[in-house]
């Protein structure tokens, strides 16, 4: 716990007790004091209920503050998480290995034979596939904010997905199904979140203009 909070609750719980007290003892503060055992137990009750009502309105401030604290301390953790995950993904070495991979993809007639792949255009896809797979993973564990992450980054996560259909099909179809299960499920979200048009229908509405 916070030192700053603990000292709040502590200073609360004074309080509660010390402002029944005070405010008898100002409004009786002319009257002799009474050797009456039902007033002091009429003073009890008094007190009681007082620092009961007092307390509960503080303990609900407390609540909310505590509440405050942890809303700031959730946004400053998923702050912190997305540049990470921001220079995870913009690393110089992933960067081209992107780069490569989609060249390789836009450029290369051989690119649909994945037996045909060279060492090095593996290594890139690999890579690449890895590093969005980590991202979707963080996200499904509800470490990174999919708001955050994929409108930054949904153009690129598309295009590598069309980059690396053919390592995505042979891994998964060799090694196992659920190979980099988390960029499948990525990919899945950001189509949802951003669809692509469907070309057909994109035509018809220009057709008809």
């Amino acid at each position: 716990m916070p030192k700053t909070l603990l000292c709040l609750i502590v200073f609360v719980l004074l309080l509660s007790i010390l402002i029944p007290v005070l405010v008898f003892v100002w409004q009786f503060r002319n009257s002799p004091i009474s050797m009456d055992p039902t007033d002091w137990s009429s003073f009890g009750q008094y007190i009681g209920g007082v620092s009961q009502t007092i307390s509960a309105i503080f303990v609900l401030i407390s609540v909310f503050l505590i509440w405050q604290q942890l809303r700031l301390s959730n946004r400053t953790a998923q702050a912190e998480a997305y540049f990470r995950a921001h220079d995870y993904l913009q690393q110089e070495e992933i960067r081209e290995a992107r780069g490569e991979l989609l060249n390789f993809w836009k450029t290369c007639a051989r690119w649909s034979d994945f037996k045909s792949w060279e060492t090095r255009e593996r290594a890139n896809a690999e890579r690449v596939c890895n590093r969005f797979n980590l991202v979707g993973k963080l996200i499904r564990k509800q470490i990174l904010d999919p708001d955050l992450i994929i409108p930054a980054f949904h153009f690129t996560i598309e295009e590598c997905w069309e980059a690396a259909q053919p390592i995505l099909k042979e891994y998964r179809a060799t090694k196992s199904k659920d190979w980099w299960e988390n960029f499948v499920w990525l990919h899945e979200q950001t189509k949802k979140a951003y669809p692509v048009p469907d070309v057909d229908s994109v035509e018809v509405q220009g057709a008809g203009k």
